[in-house]
């Protein structure tokens, strides 16, 4: 099972990433380049599927 979630990012200065750090469950933050990886343990799988549902709609 996936522990992160990977998200390709157009505008990296746009994202807050203090609160992504902050948010329950996230217990850390890779950035490198236009790349974000959200450490995210037993939660990746729905995060991820919230993710798609919510770009669906």
């Amino acid at each position: 099972m996936p522990s992160r979630v990977v998200l390709k990012i157009k505008d990296i200065d746009k994202v807050q990433l203090e609160k992504i750090q902050g948010l329950k469950g996230v217990s850390g933050l890779f950035v490198k380049s236009s790349v974000i990886s959200i450490i995210l343990g037993v939660y990746s799988t729905s995060v991820y599927n919230a993710l798609l549902n919510k770009n669906k709609g």
